[in-house]
């Protein structure tokens, strides 16, 4: 008699519990598209996809497993996943899989709201119908980011979440031929000074994504590309500069500590901001206090 796999949820984003979740977005105050990370093992997953009306991906981090997915009306689909495969997943009827093999695995719930955040109205037609991607490096690199983000309690603020999740999806989106958006246009020089000023007078915020793409009057996809092209980086590493700059001046000109300098520009931990500070300056905050202040 085949073994029921333990694994009840990794496509389905129930509320239940399960043994082999490990790691869920939730428990963080993570801000991005809603996630869970599995481990897979081999067995048969009932009921294994997206509810009606919801759309996800999967994504495989490490292993191998073949999978065969059985939807409704008896059609079946094969496929052998190792890291970097992605499965594209709506909820258009019930299916379950028999998987041989066990992999770790995320899978990304993809509510209508993050859809719209792209300039989408809903889902595209057929978004679960996109063959999977085999052995894709952007998608698991963006999904590991996430991983490591929400294992580390997800304190790098809202930006970076929304960022990474705004690429995500965009990027998924990219293998939906007929719903691909081809965005045109720039930020305009008032729109660019406007941006620079809201992020300067508020570097030490939890600065949203949507937030400052509202500030445009754009769309958040839309508006991630412009922000890039105009100012030659993403918005939170632009975010994450004007903090480090900032922070920079206070410590050549105040008395003020490395921890509170720290916290009150909005970084989670000290350690956090000295790596932050080590990489963009080439020396550590201690180092550079001391170097700026005995001139």
């Amino acid at each position: 008699m085949q073994r029921v796999a333990e694994t009840t949820r990794p496509l389905s984003f129930s509320a239940d519990g399960a043994p082999t979740l490990l790691l869920d977005s939730a428990s963080t105050p993570w801000a991005g598209v809603a996630f869970e990370v599995h481990r897979s093992i081999p067995g048969e997953l009932r009921d294994a996809g997206p509810r009606a009306g919801e759309c996800g991906i999967a994504v495989f981090l490490e292993g191998a497993l073949q999978m065969t997915l059985l939807r409704g009306g008896g059609r079946e689909i094969s496929y052998r996943a190792i890291p970097g495969s992605t499965s594209f997943m709506a909820g258009e009827g019930e299916y379950s899989a028999r998987v041989t093999g066990s992999a770790v695995l995320a899978a990304v719930q993809l509510s209508p709201e993050w859809f719209q955040r792209v300039d989408l109205e809903q889902a595209p037609e057929g978004f679960g119908r996109i063959p999977p991607l085999v052995a894709d490096e952007t998608t698991r690199s963006l999904v590991g980011a996430m991983r490591r983000e929400v294992a580390t309690g997800a304190g790098r603020g809202r930006l970076y979440a929304e960022s990474l999740s705004v690429a995500l999806l965009s990027y998924a989106l990219d293998h939906v031929p007929l719903s691909r958006l081809r965005l045109r246009g720039r930020l305009s020089e008032t729109q660019r000074r406007l941006l620079a000023a809201y992020i300067r007078d508020r570097v030490a915020d939890d600065l949203a994504l949507t937030e400052l793409a509202a500030l445009a009057g754009l769309g958040t996809r839309q508006f991630s590309r412009l922000f890039r092209e105009a100012f030659g980086t993403t918005p939170h590493r632009y975010v994450l500069n004007q903090r480090l700059d900032e922070a920079a001046r206070r410590l050549a000109t105040t008395t003020h500590d490395i921890a509170e300098v720290a916290l009150s520009l909005g970084f989670s931990s000290q350690s956090h901001f000295a790596s932050a500070f080590r990489a963009r300056f080439g020396k550590t905050p201690r180092q550079y206090a001391s170097e700026q202040r005995r001139r």
